[in-house]
């Protein structure tokens, strides 16, 4: 879906710019992050830490919606947003990977192996390092 079409069809809504709400969940973020950093991955718990770094991920992506004066409502137009208004194709299609992991999990109950969760780990921990830059 292209970014235009999530604007007129309400899925992001244009708001004045919120530095402060922007700031408050960047915050947020970064607290769960060095949360997560502290965690020692096992077999029980790497699809629900894989889970929680793509929480942190969307935080921050909020963040710089906020930043830009949008609020954005589904995670198929935070997609739209990484690839048209920040620019970031390569960031945006990583993204739908996660997004699609993660929606196999909450909502059809489909875990990811242990070994395979603890390499999708690192591979958000890389894109949310390179998503902090912008």
């Amino acid at each position: 879906m292209k970014f235009e079409e999530c604007v007129e069809e309400g899925s992001v809504v244009k708001i004045s710019k919120d530095m402060r709400r922007s700031r408050s969940l960047l915050r947020i973020a970064e607290d769960r992050l060095k949360y997560l950093d502290k965690e020692k991955i096992t077999k029980l718990n790497s699809n629900f830490i894989l889970e929680q770094y793509y929480s942190a991920f969307i935080e921050i992506i909020h963040s710089l919606a906020l930043k830009r004066g949008y609020k954005i409502l589904n995670h198929l137009c935070l997609k739209s947003f990484i690839e048209e208004v920040l620019s970031k194709p390569k960031i945006a299609e990583k993204f739908d990977k996660f997004r699609k992991i993660r929606n196999n999990l909450v909502y059809y109950g489909i875990k990811v192996d242990s070994t395979v969760a603890k390499k999708r780990i690192n591979e958000i921990k890389d894109l949310i390092n390179s998503i902090r830059k912008l």
